[in-house]
């Protein structure tokens, strides 16, 4: 299964917001199912997902040579911030955000031969840097910065990117040089008895 890790902004708080924004409910069925028919159309079998390690049972641990680990990571920062009251008139006063959203990101492809989970293989594909403007109108004096209002622009960002993403890791996965990391990854598991 996927693994996430990012930051939205300024504080521990707001830290992997994006992940479980709605704008991004399909990004893990998707990333796991492009992810599956890149490496069946290069010619290898699978098993399972699994959600985590320790999931996977021993009778697969013997005959799996490498797990896969996708990583997604996503950065959001505020740049610019400014904020302002629409009118002191007005009840409740209304607040008036504006600025600029940096995002960046990536995606790291992890293979780690099963028994030790010594790292065999790793390739990293960034996203494209993108930024984007906001103005937003919110109930004056309402902590914490209301990120999750600008997800749809930080989603609608990322899937404009995902198929050259995808098309990188497709190029990357080269059945030669996974044969190769396949008998070393044999070789380790050996050296453990397996």
């Amino acid at each position: 299964n996927p693994r996430y890790a990012g930051a939205c902004g300024y504080t521990a708080a707001s830290n992997y917001l994006w992940i479980t924004s709605p704008e991004f409910t399909n990004l893990h069925n998707a990333l796991q199912q492009d992810l599956s028919e890149i490496i069946q159309a290069k010619g290898f079998s699978l098993r399972g997902p699994y959600n985590s390690y320790d999931l996977i049972p021993f009778s697969d641990k013997k005959s799996i040579d490498l797990l896969l680990t996708p990583i997604m990571e996503l950065s959001v920062t505020l740049k610019d911030p400014k904020q302002g009251v629409e009118s002191i008139w007005t009840a409740p006063p209304v607040a008036i955000l504006t600025g600029n959203v940096n995002v960046s990101g990536k995606i790291t492809l992890e293979a780690r031969e099963i028994v030790t989970r010594e790292l065999m293989w790793i390739k990293t594909i960034p996203f494209k840097k993108f930024t984007f403007s906001y103005r937003l109108r919110i109930p004056a004096f309402k902590p914490p910065f209301p990120y999750a209002l600008l997800m749809k622009d930080v989603a609608k960002g990322i899937e404009q990117q995902y198929p050259d993403v995808m098309a990188t890791i497709y190029n990357l996965v080269d059945p030669e040089e996974m044969q190769i990391i396949k008998k070393q990854a044999q070789e380790l598991k050996n050296k453990k008895g397996y």
